[in-house]
């Protein structure tokens, strides 16, 4: 209508002889000017309408975990091996389809099926129901973000958990994606999850992502040492454009005097660095002690680059000192994991 209305004032206005009529000039030009005034209000409305739109037909967002989602605390820079391993943590997810009403405030939802604190693997308790935190800003396309937070208790210590940054766009009454997945590469990559301690008079922030890490470059670091001993450790690794990125120890193979080992338990794997993922420490730990060894540390520095290895006794403390011959750290697209037949003793052989 609005249309129609503008294109026969639009020819009036045209075929209008203005010398002859000047009152009849002055009237289509208040008509025209009321008109675009119209016309405006009208379309500023059509766009706030259309903004409550994608709202419409969304009642709910749907947030799938799937069965045997686990979770662990992962490297923070500037942590010391000792401190990495006493932080040391692992959750696991209650698996399901949760439908999460799309009203802004707070609804008691539960996520968190076991929390395991430190090497030592206490439980975690919760201290009451989760809950998460919808926001919605409204627009021509709208967004929804969940934020979920419970608190567990470990030997009187408050540990605080969040979730944050799931986003949800949704344009016409449709979200971007039906639901957010708790799977590859999210866990990986985009997954932001914290917990919050106090430690004495200090706060610390532990972080957590994928346990494989599977979704990051691996990377291999090889160690040649003295009297044809060797270590090889395996490294998920995404090198940043800035401060550090995302890393973790997740196979180890080790070949010394004290035996030949292998190890894939997350558990008994220790990663620490510096700002910019520099001077990379790493501990590999034993499942029982070898000749009085513990575990292996491998110590490696970028200015000037060296590299230090010695095994550990009970505390973790140095051992045995291992010459280095020489090392290097390349990107790995072989096999993975990679073939773990350990040498053959001779004292093993068998004769016919």
């Amino acid at each position: 209508m609005t249309k129609t209305l503008f294109y026969h004032l639009c020819e009036e206005i045209r075929i209008s002889n203005w010398k002859t009529n000047q009152w009849r000039k002055l009237s289509l030009l208040c008509s025209f000017f009321f008109l675009c005034m119209f016309s405006m209000s009208v379309t500023g409305q059509e766009i706030k309408d259309r903004s409550l739109d994608p709202l419409a037909s969304v009642n709910s967002l749907k947030l799938n975990i799937p069965e045997d989602t686990v979770v662990c605390g992962v490297f923070q820079e500037g942590r010391t091996l000792r401190e990495e391993y006493e932080l040391l943590s692992m959750i696991y997810f209650l698996p399901g389809l949760y439908e999460i009403p799309l009203i802004t405030g707070s609804h008691p939802l539960n996520l968190i099926q076991r929390f395991e604190f430190g090497p030592e693997r206490r439980i975690a308790e919760p201290m009451g129901q989760g809950s998460v935190q919808v926001e919605i800003t409204d627009g021509i396309q709208a967004n929804a973000r969940l934020k979920y937070e419970q608190d567990f208790d470990v030997d009187g210590t408050v540990i605080s958990l969040l979730i944050d940054n799931l986003w949800i766009t949704i344009n016409d009454g449709q979200p971007e994606k039906e639901e957010l997945i708790f799977n590859e590469p999210f866990l990986s990559l985009d997954l932001y999850m914290l917990a919050q301690m106090k430690v004495g008079f200090k706060t610390v922030f532990l972080k957590f992502a994928s346990v494989g890490y599977d979704s990051l470059p691996l990377y291999r670091l090889s160690l040649s040492l003295e009297a044809g001993q060797s270590i090889q450790l395996y490294q998920r690794w995404l090198p940043p454009l800035a401060g550090s990125g995302p890393a973790n120890l997740v196979f180890a193979m080790g070949d010394i005097h004290e035996g030949t080992t292998i190890q894939t338990d997350y558990w008994s794997l220790v990663y620490a660095a510096e700002h910019h993922n520099w001077n990379e420490r790493f501990w590999m730990l034993f499942d029982s002690p070898m000749d009085g060894a513990y575990g292996i540390a491998v110590l490696t520095e970028d200015f000037p680059s060296r590299a230090e290895v010695y095994t550990l006794d009970e505390n973790f403390e140095p051992l045995r000192q291992i010459e280095v011959l020489s090392f290097e750290k390349v990107l790995y697209d072989g096999p993975f994991p990679p073939e773990t037949e350990p040498p053959v003793s001779i004292d093993s052989w068998v004769q016919y």
